[in-house]
């Protein structure tokens, strides 16, 4: 059975969860933006009651107004009205910039599911980390993905952390794990499912958040061991228990601690919060090894003092090796440690010339020697895809969204989805767009 239509801002669209229930909708017309539809219905007006000027007091009619031009002046009012209203009832759905700690931009932005989702149940949770380089990152950049899964029943937290100069990474990652654990112990009051949470980053935030994650683990398994002795005699086997044993271990939420790492701190597992809490984690595009990466970037304007004045550990100074998630995962990550992650998905287009592929594939190799299966780390490879094409530029050009079906394949379970968008904007301009892109 269909669900009704809802106005957004991309335009009309079905609600249902089935790729094939919207395939039948639309079967037989071509999928076209509102306003294309708008203008084929003007056009198609019979114009033959219009009123014909004529000569006033012996004077010469003065030259016709295109007929399409008026009807344009007085149809794109109505466009208007609608595309207003439709962005005002849907600020009803999005709770901006509340505050998760006391550092500086530590708000997030709350997108919330319809009522008919929430009337099922608790919603699946995601908690969304931008990119930007470590400079000019905002929560505001993960709009589109938060509203479109937000428009398909996923409840959406889009954090905010300090960039470079304001922070170091230190600072991030302090920032994040503060967002994180105020997230799990209040995404109750929205309607989320403690039990469905799941973590996913992009670009910086991908490698944030995969830092953060493999460092809680670490730090978590580290305060479990007794002794050195049981350490040694953690084995595979442990990194394969089920999810119930996975969600057996795990702690309850934990206060948020803001006191700052001390030397034994692992970097960045502070403030803490329990992995075993997540039940999955999708990095797009993100960077994994800084060490290689330094190199790359200072040939593209991200200069080596610059990029090593970011990466810099508690005492200021750079740590590009204790700070990359693939040297990290490939020197320390212990199978218990391990055993304490969750599924990964790490998403990377193969002509990214911002952070090469080859950096996806080396943390992949890192995780599997640590005795992760394959099974429960996957990296998807998109063939001519860029560093920004699966969260930018590929929603809005319409059709398929490969990165959101991703999603929704892991936060419903494994199973298929097929998101099916209209086009917010000519591709023509879209090519250019990613063309000048610096990314």
């Amino acid at each position: 059975m269909h669900g009704e239509p809802t106005a957004t801002m991309e335009g009309i669209k079905y609600s249902d969860d089935s790729a094939e229930d919207f395939g039948k909708i639309i079967r037989g017309r071509s999928l076209e933006s509102p306003a294309h539809s708008l203008r084929r219905r003007i056009l198609s007006v019979d114009y033959e009651d219009e009123e014909e000027p004529g000569d006033y007091a012996g004077e010469p009619a003065m030259p016709e107004t295109p007929k399409e031009l008026h009807f344009w002046a007085r149809r794109l009012a109505d466009l208007w009205l609608i595309s207003a209203l439709a962005l005002q009832l849907y600020t009803y759905l999005l709770q901006r910039s509340i505050p998760f700690g006391t550092k500086p931009r530590n708000r997030l932005d709350v997108y919330l599911p319809r009522k008919k989702w929430r009337r099922r149940g608790p919603c699946p949770v995601v908690i969304y980390v931008t990119g930007g380089c470590w400079t000019i990152g905002y929560k505001a950049w993960g709009a589109l993905f938060g509203r479109r899964l937000s428009q398909r029943g996923v409840l959406v937290f889009c954090l905010d952390y300090r960039n470079f100069p304001q922070g170091s990474c230190m600072d991030m990652l302090q920032d994040i794990n503060t967002g994180i654990t105020w997230v799990l112990a209040n995404l109750h009051l929205y309607g989320g499912d403690p039990e469905e949470v799941f973590l996913v980053g992009q670009s910086a935030g991908g490698h944030l958040t995969s830092l953060a994650l493999l460092a809680q683990a670490l730090q978590h398994e580290e305060a479990s061991s007794p002794s050195s002795s049981s350490l040694a005699s953690s084995n595979k086997e442990a990194v394969e228990m089920t999810e119930e044993e996975r969600k057996s271990t795990r702690r309850p939420i934990p206060e948020i601690n803001t006191k700052p790492p001390t030397p034994t701190t692992v970097l960045g597992g502070s403030p803490t919060w329990d992995p075993r809490h997540l039940k999955g984690f999708v990095g797009v595009s993100g960077a994994y090894n800084l060490v290689t990466l330094s190199d790359h970037l200072h040939k593209r304007g991200l200069y080596r003092n610059l990029f090593a004045s970011i990466m810099t550990g508690p005492k200021g100074t750079p740590m590009l090796a204790e700070l990359s998630p693939s040297l990290v995962a490939d020197t320390q990550l212990t199978p218990a440690a391990a055993a304490m992650l969750p599924p990964m998905l790490i998403l990377h287009g193969d002509a990214d010339k911002s952070v090469p592929i080859e950096n996806a594939r080396e943390y992949i190799l890192a995780l599997y020697k640590a005795g992760i299966p394959q099974s429960k780390c996957i990296l998807k490879e998109y063939v001519g895809k860029t560093h920004t094409q699966p969260i930018i530029e590929d929603p809005m050009r319409g059709g398929r969204d490969e990165m959101m079906d991703e999603v929704l394949k892991m936060v419903k379970g494994g199973r298929e989805c097929v998101n099916v968008q209209f086009a917010m904007m000519p591709s023509v301009l879209i090519d250019v767009a990613t063309w000048i892109c610096p990314f």
